[in-house]
Order: structure tokens, then sequence, then C-alpha cells
């Protein structure tokens, strides 16, 4: 007797052994690290109600995982240094790091771990999160973006993400409050947050 097997099947069989990227495998997870020499966050804050002082913190670690040949992230986790906080001005830089503000001695991390990662239009996505500051944890979500994927010259697969907030200062804890005689603050309690990550796939 002939065992005759459909044509379909024998290709989809074949193309699964040569690609293995293919059928259920294609849905694996990707676990990719942060480079971070190419990872950064960044900051602005009112100054003054006229001018905006602006600054940015290194990434010291994070992890993001994807799922098959989708970059949109499934799960975010990152750790930056506050220690590394960079005004370009040395005073409030030490300022930044006393007890007045983010106290870095006890509190030395900066952490945000999403929760939920809902894709959007194109390449973006929203990823709700729990941000940690100073000790205090507070919901956040970021609007994100995958802006792209290479291979470097080593043949490690690269993947580089953006993505916006914008908290309120004084709901982590940092209450420095100090007003002008006209009653304006002297930093403002917004802000704005953008980081850019680039990520190497383990």
């Amino acid at each position: 007797m002939r065992l005759q097997v459909p044509i379909a099947a024998a290709l989809a069989a074949i193309a699964a052994a040569v690609d293995p990227l293919s059928s259920s495998a294609a849905a694996a997870d990707v676990t990719w690290s942060a480079d971070p020499g190419h990872s950064l966050a960044e900051f602005s804050v009112i100054h003054l109600g006229v001018t905006h002082v602006r600054g940015s913190i290194l990434i010291s670690q994070a992890t993001i995982v994807t799922s098959g040949e989708n970059q949109t992230p499934t799960a975010i986790d990152a750790t930056l240094d506050a220690s590394s906080i960079d005004t370009r001005n040395t005073d409030r830089d030490n300022d930044l790091r006393s007890a007045n503000w983010l106290d870095v001695a006890q509190y030395k991390t900066i952490e945000f771990k999403s929760t939920n990662i809902v894709p959007g239009a194109g390449d973006t996505f929203t990823a709700a999160g729990d941000l940690t500051i100073h000790g205090v944890t507070k919901p956040v979500t970021l609007q994100g973006h995958v802006d792209g994927t290479t291979v470097d010259g080593r043949g490690h697969h690269r993947v580089s993400y953006s993505a916006t907030t914008t908290i309120k200062r004084q709901d982590f804890g940092l209450n420095w409050a100090q007003q002008t005689p006209g009653g304006t603050f002297v930093v403002g309690d917004n802000v704005d947050i953008s980081l850019t990550i680039e990520a190497v796939a383990r």
C-alpha cells in the first residue's frame, strides 16, 4: 500500500524543518537586553514658569520581551541609576541627588515595570506600568514606538524603542516647593520624560 501525503502538508513540514521560526516556533518569546551605551532617559521641567531645565538619567538595565517576529513589546522592565542624573550643572545635580530631592543614598534606582501593553497603529504601542521614584510607586502610561531593527557587525539582532510620558513629581514625594515673590513655583510639578532604548537579542 502506498501512503499518500498531501502536498501542502509535506511542504509545510519541510519549511518548518528548514526555518525554525516558521509555524509554532514563530510565536516563541524573544528577550532583549538594553545596551546601556545606547539607552537613555531624558526629562524636562519648567523653571520659574518661563523656561525648561533638561537633564538625563542613565538606563543601567532593561529587559524587553517580544513575541515571534513582532517587535512590539509584551513586557518591559527597566532600571535607571538615580545617581547618574545630569543637568549640566554640578551644584544643581548635587542638590538633586541629596535628600532635598531624589535622596540617592537611600533610593539608588528608578524602576519601571509594565503591567499591560497594547499595540497601536503602525509601530506604536501603549505601555501601562508601575513607576518607582524616591521609594514611591505610582501607575503611569508610556506612549511607545518601535523605531527599527537591524543586525550589527557581529551578527547581533538589535531593536530600538522610544517612549514618552508626563508625571507629577510631587506624586513621588519630591515636594520641594519654593515660590517666587509673585507666587510662581521655582520648579514646576509636571515632568516630561522621554526614553530611548536600544536592545540586543539574548
